[in-house]
Parts: structure tokens; C-alpha cells; sequence
């Protein structure tokens, strides 16, 4: 999964979007599915604010932050979307 969102192809990447959407910060707080999340916020510009925006309504954000691997996908989000 992560070597196709690398390869940056739009319809795959809205594939897996489609996917995923509604998933994110659940996928975000599991060892290898955290993975997949950062690819896509780093490699998926169209998809970026909207994956941002489900981090951060998600009910318990303190529980991503301190989660041993959601943590490192905020940190990538905040990253990302520095201006």
C-alpha cells in the first residue's frame, strides 16, 4: 500500500482514500496502518486537509497524542502543513 501511494497515481490514491475516509485516526493509532497514514499525508496533497481535518475532530484527541504511534502521525500532519 505504501509503495502505490509513493507512486503518486491520483486514481489509486482517491481509491484508497475512498477507503479509508472515516478510518483515519483509528488506522493512525496501530503499529503498520500509522504508516500508511503518514505516505498519504505526505504524497497525497489533494486528500491532505481532509485527513487533517478527521485527525483533528476525532473525539479523544489527546488519546492520539499520546498514543505510541498516532503521535508520530500528528507530528507529520502538523508538519506538513506548516505554511
Amino acid at each position: 500500500v505504501q509503495y502505490i501511494i509513493e507512486m503518486e497515481n491520483p486514481s489509486a490514491s482517491l481509491k484508497l482514500h475512498s477507503q479509508f475516509k472515516g478510518n483515519y485516526a483509528n488506522l493512525s493509532m496501530q503499529k503498520f496502518s500509522s504508516h500508511v497514514v503518514e505516505k498519504c499525508l505526505v504524497h497525497i496533497v489533494e486528500i491532505r486537509s481532509r485527513i487533517v481535518q478527521e485527525l483533528s475532530s476525532f473525539p479523544h484527541l489527546e488519546r492520539l497524542l499520546q498514543d505510541p504511534y498516532a503521535n508520530y502521525v500528528v507530528q507529520r500532519a502538523l508538519g506538513v502543513t506548516k505554511v
